[in-house]
């Protein structure tokens, strides 16, 4: 169904389980987004595990190979998350990444990528070393940006091919150069595997600084009203679309096909508004 930490060893402190929601399928975008918690809490639980049972079976060196590896892994996430890992209090901490789809979708990006890691090593009896992700691709953004003017781009992901596939999650808006933009959340589960296509529409108003988001031509908020979400001003924005999982293959597919004024939209463009270009 669609809708729209101080620097510790290990990755996450053990949050409390967030209120019950049926993960299996989520009635609304804040039972997603609780699941999206729960999981990231259940894999929190298994790192920590893993990195337990692998230092046990570690000589010294290793140990502190290992250390060092997932000190190194805390901070790259940090900063590429854009995330506070100053924040003492943890639920705090993940209340706070989930207000944000981008940090989310990075967020659990980095804590599936590690978790897989240290069961490997696990696995080897050794401290596996992360490989390149090559020509993977996270993030897409449009080469134009805007500071002024009227904007609109759409994505269309093939829920129930993607669903086949992989549970992934999904932003979808505009940023500025240094983060700060607004994005939507489409998370997309494994029981979708049935649905039909889902083609979101993304208007920016920058002149009111705001920013409108549309399921199958059908906007949450009219472009040019007062709702929808606010933005930054006088910053310089890029249309992007970034998930959770290597979209490379998905790319090539065409089971996740941006938009961002290349070939003729799929449902129209609000009035005054312009393609915001590639």
């Amino acid at each position: 169904m669609r809708f729209t930490v101080p620097l510790a060893l290990l990755a996450i402190a053990s949050f409390p389980v967030l209120a019950h929601a049926d993960c299996q399928n989520p009635a609304n975008q804040a039972e997603s987004i609780r699941c999206l918690g729960e999981s990231l809490t259940d894999s929190d639980q298994k790192i920590n595990q893993t990195y337990q049972a692998l230092r046990a079976k570690l000589d010294d060196a290793g140990k502190t190979k290992l250390r060092d590896e997932q000190r190194a892994w805390l901070k790259e996430r940090a900063q590429v998350c854009r995330i506070d890992d100053k924040e003492a209090d943890r639920t705090k901490w993940l209340a706070a990444i989930l207000k944000d789809p981008a940090k989310t979708v990075c967020v659990v990006r980095y804590t599936r990528q590690r978790e897989e890691i240290l069961a490997a090593s696990l696995a080897a009896g050794t401290v596996e070393e992360a490989q390149s992700s090559g020509d993977a691709v996270y993030e897409l953004n449009s080469h134009a940006a805007h500071k002024t003017g009227k904007w609109y781009f759409e994505v269309t992901l093939q829920t129930g091919a993607i669903a086949a596939q992989h549970e992934m999650e999904f932003a979808i808006g505009v940023n500025p150069a240094d983060g700060g933009g607004m994005a939507f959340p489409d998370y997309i589960r494994k029981n979708q595997k049935g649905e039909s296509a889902t083609v979101v529409g993304i208007a920016v108003d920058l002149d009111k600084e705001r920013v409108y988001m549309s399921t199958n031509g059908a906007f949450d908020e009219q472009p040019g009203s007062s709702g929808g979400q606010p933005l930054k001003p006088n910053l310089d924005y890029r249309a992007y679309v970034s998930s959770s999982s290597d979209m490379a293959d998905l790319l090539k597919a065409g089971t996740v096909k941006p938009d961002f004024g290349d070939h003729a939209f799929t449902y129209a463009v609000p009035a005054g508004y312009k393609a915001f270009g590639p």
